[in-house]
């Protein structure tokens, strides 16, 4: 009877321990995340944001931007 009680309690640390490992990663991995975001590169014209559309935009589309030559018939 005691073998099944330190089956179960050796399973139980097992588990607990998984729990809290994957728990203190994920904590870990967020604080990282939440410390870098600040950190991140703005890309600024005349003092406007311009991160979202540069995101997006494939390799013409960035030189439309960042040069002011855009086609009025060609979207970003």
């Amino acid at each position: 009877m005691r073998l099944y009680i330190y089956i179960g309690l050796a399973v139980a640390v097992l588990l607990g321990g998984a729990y809290w490992s994957v728990t203190l990663y994920n904590a870990g991995k967020n604080a990282v995340v939440e410390k870098l975001k600040d950190d991140r590169i703005t890309i600024l014209k005349e003092g406007r944001k311009i991160d979202e559309s540069v995101l997006s935009a494939d390799d013409d589309g960035l030189t439309c931007i960042l040069l002011d030559n855009c086609p009025s018939d060609k979207p970003l």
